[in-house]
């Protein structure tokens, strides 16, 4: 089967079921990183070339006004509750606050255009998860994924930024909570005011 007819395979196989590989191995790339990306620009590419499909001529109801904010936050309250210990709790909810938003036919293409990987190391992550049988074997990939997986796939990723996050996931008992803290947008707020601040100087 050539190149091209195994992407259209894993396109049609994502706008079926929305499962697809976190290494995307059916496009080129020079790395690991590279064809990542390749291949989940053109499965976002794809989505929306769908969504527009199916939507043609249909009409949605208005947007409600509210302060989206308080509204995110009353609403996963109760269940932040539930899931996060109490230290853990405000930060999850101010993540929250700025991620949900109302899709509608003027911001559709936009939004999921926009969808990037969290500082690429959810993905990188994800991709050791599944091939990795045991923490050694998880450690491993987490070392060579760093030596030889990362390329500057785009001027927003720092390669040695991801590769700390990744290794430092690698290491501890819960991988996903080391992102999510590691991630969490008022650090990288901070860390970017703090680049721009030193190049200003």
């Amino acid at each position: 089967m050539s190149e091209r007819a195994k992407i259209t395979q894993a396109i049609e196989r994502y706008l079926r079921s929305g499962e697809y590989e976190h290494d995307h191995p059916e496009w080129s790339g020079q790395n690991i990183m590279e064809k990542s990306k390749n291949g989940h620009d053109d499965h976002l590419r794809a989505l929306v070339a769908e969504v527009k499909r199916r939507s043609k001529g249909r009409t949605h109801a208005p947007v409600p006004e509210l302060d989206l904010a308080s509204w995110t936050r009353r609403k996963l309250t109760p269940m932040v509750h539930g899931f996060f210990p109490e230290a853990e709790r405000e930060a999850v909810l101010r993540l929250f606050e700025r991620s949900v938003v109302f899709l509608t036919s003027d911001n559709i293409e936009s939004v999921l255009l926009g969808q990037m990987w969290l500082a690429y190391s959810c993905e990188a992550y994800g991709w050791i998860v599944e091939r990795a049988s045991s923490k050694s074997e998880r450690l491993a990939l987490g070392d060579r994924f760093a030596a030889h997986g990362f390329g500057q796939c785009d001027e927003s990723m720092d390669p040695d930024e991801v590769t700390d996050i990744v290794r430092e996931a690698c290491h501890a008992r819960s991988g996903w909570k080391v992102i999510l803290g590691r991630c969490a947008p008022e650090k990288r707020l901070t860390r970017r005011s703090s680049a721009v601040m030193s190049t200003v100087e």
